[in-house]
């Protein structure tokens, strides 16, 4: 079984809202949590409970504050090698999804959805594509709590009895479950893939984003783990709408 994290990023007052996902397989989710919370108890040995979020990382607040900009990008760099861990073996390696969307003249809520929605419709997708004959992955979606966690959990429902996107939703075993981040070092990781992801189309910050690319899903050599969502009527010169 596969387990796909994610959290968003962005409110009503930006210009886009982001989703970032993590899929791993359950053998391996335990040893990215330990390597992730190693990290945390190495650069802050007298917290460590303290969160892997990438804003107080990137802008050194909250526990991060008293290590210079230097050291905040190494622990960055660490976090990055955690998610492209390009020494794994293939099926160890944790697989990135990241959903962007342009906020548009209508409510947020809409467009938390179509992230929620673009975000787990592709994760299915990669998993019915790699299942072995006969052997169905199945997945369990886990996010942060938030505002919208109902009307997620209600839209995917929606979904996965929806005949045009019942078997992109097959893989999973239920609607999405939240739970409180603090609890979950993999919650942490999936902020810093929406974090990157939100800096680099709200303010054109993509050198994070770019070192995460070769662990986001690919096929055919295709990137598709990472989308753009716009309503422009010309095209665009993001990562997301090069690569497809």
């Amino acid at each position: 079984m596969h387990l796909l994290y994610f959290d968003e990023s962005g409110s009503p007052q930006h210009g886009v809202f982001t989703l970032g996902g993590l899929a791993i397989h359950e053998a391996y989710a335990d040893t990215l949590a330990r390597a992730a919370d190693g990290i945390v108890r190495r650069w802050l040995p007298r917290w460590p409970n303290s969160e892997i979020h990438a804003q107080p990382i990137r802008t050194g607040s909250g526990a991060w504050r008293r290590f210079p900009p230097p050291i905040r990008r190494v622990v960055t760099a660490e976090i990055l090698d955690l998610l492209t861990n390009s020494h794994a073996n293939l099926e160890a390696r944790p697989i990135l999804f990241g959903v962007a969307v342009e906020r548009r003249q209508r409510q947020f809520s809409d467009d938390v959805l179509a992230a929620h929605q673009e975000l787990l419709l592709r994760c299915g997708q990669m998993l019915l594509a790699r299942q072995p004959a006969g052997r169905p992955e199945r997945c369990l979606a886990i996010g942060d709590h938030c505002k919208f966690e109902m009307a997620i959990q209600l839209k995917i429902h929606e979904l996965r009895s929806r005949s045009a996107h019942e078997l992109a939703m097959s893989p999973y075993l239920e609607s999405p479950v939240f739970i409180d981040s603090r609890t979950s070092r993999l919650i942490q990781l999936a902020d810093f893939v929406s974090y990157w992801t939100f800096r680099a189309y709200e303010a054109n910050d993509d050198a994070v984003l770019r070192q995460m690319l070769p662990a986001f899903e690919r096929s055919d050599d295709i990137l598709t783990g990472l989308i753009h969502l716009t309503n422009r009527g010309r095209a665009c010169g993001c990562l997301a709408c090069q690569a497809n």
